[in-house]
C-alpha cells in the first residue's frame, strides 16, 4: 500500500493482486476475491478494512440504476491485429462513474481499457485490461484499486451497462454511452475525488 499526494489528493493505493497472492490465492481466479475475507458463520464471506470498500463499490457497480451511473467508451480506430492477417484489434479506453449524492460523498470511478478482436465475418471477443477502481468514502478518504484480479468482474458488468444502454435507446428511452471516459479529463482522478469530498447539501 502506498499513498499518492498530488495536487493535495491523498489515496490509498493497493495493489488487489499482490494481496491475494499474499494471501495465498490466485488473482487470475473467478472467486479470487474471496481469500481476502473471513468466513461469516453463514456460509458467506465478511471483509473488513479497505476489502469492504472493495466489495461495497464493486456491488454497487453491479447493481446500481442506470440513471445514476455514467459509461463512456472511447470511439477507436481499425488497427491491425498483431497475431493474424484477417482479423482487427481495438484498443480503447473506458469509464464507468457512479454520482455522488447530496447526502453523502460517497462515490465510485471504474476506467480501464476494452480491448476487442474482431475477425472478417464480424464475430468478435472482448477482454478489458489496466483495470482501476477508485472509491471515495461516505465519511472521507479515498482508495485505489488495481490489478487483474478486478478484470474479469468489470469486463462483465460493462459489457452488460452497453447491451443495457442499446436497449433502452431502441424503445426510446434517452440513456446513451459517452464517449469522453473520465480518466480523459484534465487532473484525474485527483480533481475528480476533490469534487466528490467537496460536496455539501
Amino acid at each position: 500500500m502506498k499513498n499518492s499526494t498530488a495536487h493535495a489528493t491523498v489515496f490509498e493505493i493497493i495493489d488487489v493482486d499482490t494481496a491475494i497472492r499474499a494471501a495465498g490465492g490466485d488473482p487470475l481466479m473467478e472467486d479470487a476475491l474471496e481469500v481476502l475475507g473471513e468466513p461469516d458463520g453463514f456460509g458467506g464471506v465478511s471483509y473488513s478494512g479497505p476489502w469492504r470498500r472493495l466489495k461495497a463499490t464493486l456491488t454497487s457497480l453491479d447493481n446500481r440504476a442506470p440513471e445514476n451511473v455514467s459509461v463512456a467508451v472511447q470511439r477507436g480506430e481499425k488497427v491491425s491485429n498483431p497475431y493474424t492477417d484477417d482479423a482487427r484489434y481495438h484498443r480503447v479506453q473506458f469509464s464507468m462513474d457512479s454520482h455522488a449524492g447530496c447526502w453523502s460523498s460517497r462515490a465510485w470511478a471504474v476506467t480501464g481499457t476494452l480491448k476487442v478482436n474482431v475477425d472478417s465475418w464480424l464475430d468478435g471477443n472482448t477482454s478489458v485490461a489496466d483495470v482501476e477502481v477508485i472509491a471515495v468514502g461516505s465519511t472521507g478518504g479515498a482508495t485505489r484499486f488495481t490489478g487483474r484480479a478486478l478484470c474479469q468482474f468489470v469486463r462483465s458488468v460493462l459489457m452488460e451497462r452497453i447491451a443495457k444502454a442499446m436497449v433502452l435507446n431502441m424503445v426510446g428511452e434517452d440513456y446513451w454511452i459517452g464517449d469522453k471516459p473520465i480518466q480523459l479529463s484534465e487532473g484525474w482522478p485527483h480533481r475528480w475525488v476533490k469534487d466528490r469530498m467537496a460536496i455539501d447539501c
